[in-house]
């Protein structure tokens, strides 16, 4: 299994030692790779999201009712969404 070593903000390796003493984890390993598996599924939730959302806004323009092209307006949204998400994690 490959070894990584990792830098944590102090709140972080709080967290871990608290998981661990707990007795939900056995080590920071077990830990760290759960973290991973959740932020794994919570970006593939994410993209699920965004892909639905597409969908209806493409529905809605294909109504006819809006005019323009509006996928430029959607997509800055998003990447604002995602540079504040980004922002957030990083600070965590």
């Amino acid at each position: 299994m490959p070894t990584r070593n990792v830098s944590l903000t102090d709140e972080l390796d709080k967290y871990v030692e608290a998981s661990i003493r707990s007795g939900q984890y056995a080590n920071a390993s077990d830990v760290i790779r759960a973290a991973i598996r959740a932020l794994r599924q919570s970006e593939e939730e994410d993209k699920a999201k965004v892909e639905s959302l597409r969908a209806a806004i493409q529905e809605g323009f294909d109504s006819g009712i809006y005019e323009g092209d509006p996928w430029e307006r959607v997509d800055e949204l998003i990447r604002q969404h995602a540079s504040q998400d980004h922002n957030e994690r990083r600070s965590a």
